[in-house]
């Protein structure tokens, strides 16, 4: 009973922001008819009704559960409205005042949801017994009515006309009314019979009787019999001349009652806004054509924007798709990365919750998560940081993303076993400059200890903070990621030296891969990383032995296409080439690392030639020629040599250890 009486209320909660949206619609439109504003009140009702409903884009309901199904069993239960300033000063004072006490192991909950769910069952039978009863007393009290014609009977029991019955609507007058009066209002009780009132209001009535403890239905109810009348009045003095007119709304203020309590029925001749009614009928003009077309379109757009749900995370944590472009998040430090989706921001494509970022953002935070988890020295491990982002908030020139950043370090050698890993909820709060740079302001983690979840419940806004605090549900996929990033590695690493080697004057070259992980996952295909990797060898290649080793490693920045004929792949790189001396021990003689451009042609059966190698000037004219050459943001990185220098050339030694160890193992 209590998973069914949340679920109520948060249809309630839900339908109490379309009461809303309904009112403020009536108050435009007030000059069109009122037949579309009983339409309005039908979305409200569907609402009410439909325990499900889609998920939309253009949803303006702020959140489907207000009340999370599980919040009995949380420790610390909250609340989400959807609406971040509501969600962070309410809910510190629902943890604080609903979180079980030291030492107790229940909720506090558990107690009071089932007994509010009593209350509410008893509020129901009380509706329905009233109703019941009212019923039956004017069942008994018309027992005497006598036909007049057709579907109309007079009783001396009834003050007021009015409509009873749902199969067999009938009309019934009171004895005293003149025949004037009684034309005009058989006229009006059977337009309402026409247009189903009969059937609607009761149903209103039996979702008050549900909803009873909720004041913005109560409101929903008492508008929607006074645009009940009223519409009946439109429909049945449309085509009444001043003086018809006049005789109506005599007639209504003789036959107004004055009712203290809403009823499911009857419907009342003169029960509701007897004022405004009369005033209606006898200023009545026929409303204009657009101001009909636009409240009908209005009214559309009402329901498509409420009777949908906003997109929420679904069971297994990851929900929807996105055609969006991806863009790499890579740790230059030491070559890990995680796609991001720019519409999403989630790992592989696979939105957490529908959050847009577009490669500038996206770039902002590989920056500062990866300078967050930056070694200060290097450490001979395998760094790898994946995150997913889980909201996003613009605010006064910042921008503030929330995150489960998953950070890693990897032995090199043992496998995919990480030596130390944590999955950290983070909040990053760049300030954005007028040309659209970011820069980061703050970098939020959640305290440790005790206020670890209090602090995240007061930062987050309330839809993140479910998300992470159940870091469970991005565990594994972050973890799996950050294996899959260290095996390919590993891999890698199983024959990667381009080198030159003279012993006895003889050379012996290796054709493997000299790439690091990155430029690999980079490029679009192995093809692509295979023409890097021999022109990187061409151009390093010794014209005379020189008794070292040579290896070059390097970091992709971006890539660039052209449709013409032949098609050109542009590549822009950092390249690290290394030297090293076997005599007295391996050690290095010397290197350099060098921004450079490779233009390439590629065939129609896919082979790449390459067509232009470039590398900067030398002297004053080094960063100028950078900047000419590559893209803006890949010339910004690939200035900021001191990012990536020590990781490169750590490769290299990498790259070497593991050549000789090949080359022992061949003997």
């Amino acid at each position: 009973m209590s998973e069914i009486f949340l679920t109520v209320v948060n249809m309630s909660i839900a339908a109490g922001w379309i009461v809303l949206a309904v009112v403020l619609l009536r108050a435009v439109f007030r000059r069109a008819p009122k037949w579309i504003a009983v339409l309005l009140w039908g979305i409200v009702a569907l609402r009410l009704i439909c325990p499900f409903t889609f998920e939309s884009a253009l949803s303006l309901i702020p959140s489907a559960e207000t009340i999370p199904p599980d919040i009995m069993t949380e420790k610390t239960p909250h609340i989400e409205v959807g609406i971040p300033v509501i969600d962070r000063a309410v809910n510190p004072a629902v943890g604080s005042s609903l979180s079980p006490a030291p030492g107790d192991g229940a909720n506090p909950l558990r107690i009071w949801i089932p007994l509010l769910s009593a209350v509410w069952i008893a509020g129901v039978v009380l509706m329905l017994g009233y109703t019941a009863v009212s019923y039956l007393r004017l069942k008994r009290k018309i027992g005497t009515a006598v036909l007049l014609r057709e579907n109309v009977y007079q009783s001396e029991s009834v003050a007021s006309p009015f409509v009873l019955g749902v199969v067999r609507p009938r009309i019934y007058l009171p004895f005293h009314m003149s025949g004037q009066d009684t034309e005009h209002v058989i006229a009006h009780e059977q337009a309402h019979i026409r247009r189903g009132d009969h059937l609607w209001k009761p149903l209103g009535f039996l979702l008050l009787t549900v909803h009873w403890f909720n004041p913005l239905v109560w409101l929903g109810y008492a508008l929607l019999c006074r645009d009940i009348e009223l519409a009946c009045d439109e429909k049945a003095v449309k085509e009444m001349d001043a003086a018809q007119r006049a005789e109506y709304s005599e007639a209504l203020l003789t036959c107004s009652v004055n009712r203290r309590m809403l009823a499911a029925c009857p419907l009342a001749f003169g029960e509701i806004g007897v004022k405004e009614r009369v005033k209606k009928v006898l200023t009545y003009k026929k409303p204009a054509f657009w101001i009909i077309i636009a409240a009908i379109a209005a009214g559309a757009a009402a329901a498509v924007c409420f009777l949908t749900n906003p997109k929420i995370v679904s069971g297994d944590g990851l929900s929807g798709t996105s055609d969006g472009a991806e863009t790499a998040y890579s740790d230059t430090e030491t070559d890990a990365a995680v796609t991001i989706d720019p519409q999403t921001g989630v790992p592989g494509g696979e939105p957490a919750v529908p959050v847009g970022i577009d490669a500038a953002l996206s770039d902002a935070i590989d920056a500062a998560v990866r300078e967050k988890y930056r070694s200060d020295v290097p450490d001979g491990l395998f760094h790898a940081q994946n995150c997913a982002v889980l909201a996003r908030e613009a605010e006064d020139g910042t921008e503030t993303v929330y995150l489960m950043v998953y950070h890693a370090r990897f032995s090199r050698y043992e496998g995919a076993v990480a030596t130390e890993s944590g999955l950290v909820p983070t909040a990053i709060t760049f300030s954005v400059g007028e040309d659209g740079t970011y820069s980061v302001k703050e970098y939020w983690t959640p305290e440790d200890g005790a206020g670890y979840e209090s602090s995240i419940r007061a930062k987050f806004p309330a839809a993140a903070v479910q998300e992470a605090l159940r870091p469970e549900k991005y565990a594994e996929e972050l973890e799996s990621m950050a294996k899959a990033d260290h095996e390919e590695y590993l891999q890698t690493l199983n024959g990667t030296a381009s080198d030159r080697l003279d012993g006895d004057g003889e050379e012996e070259e290796d054709d493997d891969s000299a790439q690091v992980t990155e430029g690999e996952r980079d490029a679009e295909d192995a093809a692509l990383s295979a023409a890097i990797t021999a022109a990187l060898r061409e151009k390093y290649r010794s014209e005379d032995p020189d008794g070292l080793i040579h290896v070059q490693s390097y970091r992709l920045f971006d890539r660039e296409t052209s449709d013409g004929t032949p098609r050109e792949e542009t590549v822009y790189l950092a390249v690290c080439h290394a030297k090293y001396s076997m005599y007295g021990g391996p050690h290095e003689t010397g290197h350099g690392l060098v921004p450079t451009a490779i233009i390439f042609s590629v065939g129609e059966d896919g082979t790449y030639s390459v067509k232009e190698y470039w590398t900067p000037e030398e002297g004053a004219g080094y960063e100028s020629s950078i900047r000419a050459k590559f893209p803006a943001a890949a010339a910004q990185e690939a200035l900021r040599t001191e990012a990536y220098a020590d990781t490169l050339l750590e490769y290299c030694r990498v790259m070497l250890t593991a050549y000789l160890e090949r080359l022992e193992l061949n003997g």
